[in-house]
Order: structure tokens, then sequence, then C-alpha cells
């Protein structure tokens, strides 16, 4: 007789397997864990005037490295956070949201918050069913109105594309 527990567990194996191997089932490593950042030190984005792109990787001993999303893979946004300094927004809601540029692409998500009487505003939005994003897809930190200052992470996760 398998206990409660033992049923549970056998119908974790078995529902992944049914579905097919879907993402529910994947198993991440940690070298498949992302977190990109946007700032002043980052390119502005492709043909725009949309601030910066999130092309580095944030490393875990807080260094950064160049990134692109490798061929035959694709990188799923799971949260975005971010904090605008300066905002023309001032004593009101200020808008962010991370650009999707590429081949039939535009924006992915949004997020908002009130800025205090300076124009400084913070915020974070959790994607959970996540954003898919493919190779060679420039990805953009976005927001309404002007500013003095920008930084932005988003999180996630590279898998493979089929």
């Amino acid at each position: 007789m398998k206990t409660p527990l033992l049923r549970s567990l056998s119908l974790l194996i078995l529902v992944p397997s049914l579905l097919g191997g879907s993402a529910l089932a994947q198993t991440l490593k940690p070298s498949q864990l992302v977190t990109l950042i946007a700032d002043d030190s980052t390119p502005v984005c492709p043909n725009t005037s949309v601030p910066h792109t999130f092309s580095d990787r944030l490393l875990p001993d807080g260094s950064r490295k160049p990134f692109k999303i490798p061929a035959g893979q694709a990188f799923v946004i799971t949260s975005f956070d971010w904090v605008i300094e300066g905002s023309s927004q001032a004593n009101g809601n200020v808008w962010t949201g991370v650009t999707l540029i590429g081949a039939g692409k535009n924006n992915a998500l949004y997020s908002s918050a009130a800025a205090d009487s300076i124009g400084r505003a913070s915020g974070h939005t959790d994607v959970p069913n996540g954003v898919v994003v493919f190779p060679n897809t420039a990805m953009c930190l976005d927001y309404v109105g002007g500013a003095t200052d920008s930084f932005a992470t988003i999180h996630g996760y590279l898998t493979i594309y089929q």
C-alpha cells in the first residue's frame, strides 16, 4: 500500500511525462538562471530613443559580461525590477516596460509606481507564466517621460527552443 506522499510523488513524475516533458517539469541548472541589467553603462536600443538594452548578464560574483540569447535557446523572463530617478512624472505615476525589438516584437510587460516629489520611483513585477524571448531580439528598458537616471534588472532562465 502506497502512502499519500508516495502517491503524490508518483503523480509528480507521471504528469510531466504525460505532458511531453513540458517546461513545468523542467529542472533548471544554475547556469540556466539569468539576471540581465540595463543602466547608463549599457547601449541605447537599436534604431530607437529607448534608453538602454538589457545586454549585460549579472554574474553571482557581481561582475558583468555581455549577453546574447544562444542559438537554439530562448530566454524566459520571470520578473522585472526597476528604479527611476528624476522622472518628469514627479508626484504622478511612472510607467516602465520591457520592450522587445525584433521581427514582429513589441512591448512585453509593464510596471508602474507612484513617484515622489523629486521623481523617484521603483517597482517589481512577477511574470508567473513568463515572457519568451528568442535570439536576435533586443530587450530594452523603456519608460514614460524623461528621467535623470534609470536602472533595471530582468530575471529568468534559458531553455531549449525547437
